[in-house]
């Protein structure tokens, strides 16, 4: 049986899924990006690889869906996975648009 906290926060989560992120929500995915360190966590390094420990792609996009989160004042609580796939949506619509 789920706790009742987890439930909710599924539901928040929902809810945030099926919302569309303002100008000022994007603006901020777009300045955290433009930090080399967070870019290369979501995307990876065209060179050698860094020694050390190393990050996984979904723990860079957990981190974007952080920022979004602090940015958005609570309003957007997603998961790595929809955090992704909401970018990747909104990077093919610009890329289609930049062609026009």
């Amino acid at each position: 049986m789920a706790a009742k906290g987890v439930k909710n926060r599924d539901k928040a989560s929902d809810d945030a899924s099926k919302s569309h992120l303002r100008t000022e929500d994007l603006y901020a995915i777009v300045t955290w990006l433009e930090h080399p360190p967070n870019f290369v966590k979501c995307f990876g390094t065209t060179g050698k690889p860094s020694v050390g420990k190393q990050s996984t792609k979904t723990s860079g996009f957990k981190e974007m869906a952080n920022t979004l989160f602090t940015s958005s004042k609570g309003k957007f609580n997603l998961k790595p996975h929809q955090m992704r796939n909401r970018f990747t949506t909104y990077k093919v619509r610009y890329l289609r648009t930049k062609r026009v």
